[in-house]
């Protein structure tokens, strides 16, 4: 199975786990889970897209579209948030499974 076949965010569980809006009802339009996210990021950030680019996250939340583009091949993934929680949280997530050298957190 190659890493496009699987799901990134079941393997990667605290992209999910720790993102705030999978509590959201679904009268808000969309619930956050593993396989819409899994969805969202095939159609808006395909491989094809993001392999050997440096990717910039404008309001990055846990970076799960950072873990999205290094899994994809991204050469190096910024992160811009402003709020401190989301930060540690991507930081923290981010380092369990990429290279220190591979992105940033701004």
């Amino acid at each position: 199975m190659s890493v496009a076949d699987e799901n990134l965010f079941l393997s990667q569980p605290e992209f999910i786990e720790d993102d705030p809006r999978t509590g959201r009802p679904e009268v808000f339009g969309y619930k956050i889970d593993a396989a819409f996210m899994l969805r969202r990021h095939q159609i808006l950030m395909p491989k094809t897209l993001v392999e050997n680019k440096s990717i910039l996250d404008l309001g990055s939340c846990n970076a799960a579209t950072g873990a999205w583009c290094l899994s994809q091949g991204a050469k190096f993934y910024t992160g811009v948030e402003m709020q401190d929680r989301f930060v540690e949280t991507s930081a923290k997530n981010l380092s369990r499974y990429y290279p220190q050298s591979r992105w940033e957190i701004e």
